[in-house]
């Protein structure tokens, strides 16, 4: 077997064996720093946008149950605005009737169908790059 060295690789000249591929340089490092700065730059400011709509979620998610408590003695309208209070704390521009009120039997739900929009500006034009669709919701009584 004859090895032939050419511009830094390596060739077998035994018939049918397949070409090694030449090597990276030592001193070449894999990706590039300012790649590697753009991705981490990309991550937190998704992370900045998005963790705030996950955050309100799970805080009007909670305060619904807690609106629930006693459910039995109070009337729709009454839960409604209780619940719509916290909605409105967190930023979210709904009504009263966009909020879902069902009793069947011993059993209260309640929930409200949302949806933020992950917006960017560039250039004085706002871009919607994915819209989150956000259902929070609980429910009271009933056999366990």
């Amino acid at each position: 077997m004859g090895l032939e060295i050419e511009d830094n690789t390596v060739q077998a000249s035994v018939e049918g064996s397949a070409q090694v591929p030449p090597s990276l340089p030592k001193d070449r490092k894999k990706g590039d720093p300012l790649v590697r700065l753009a991705l981490i730059g990309v991550v937190l400011f998704l992370g900045y946008k998005v963790v705030p709509f996950y955050y309100y979620y799970f805080d009007i998610k909670t305060n619904c149950a807690q609106v629930l408590r006693n459910a039995a003695v109070r009337s729709d309208e009454e839960l409604r605005r209780e619940w719509l209070e916290v909605v409105r704390s967190n930023g979210i521009e709904k009504d009263a009737r966009d909020i879902g009120i069902q009793r069947i039997g011993g059993r209260v739900k309640m929930w409200l169908n949302y949806q933020e929009l992950l917006d960017i500006s560039l250039m004085g034009r706002s871009f919607t790059l994915y819209t989150f669709d956000f259902t929070p919701s609980a429910e009271v009584g009933g056999e366990e």
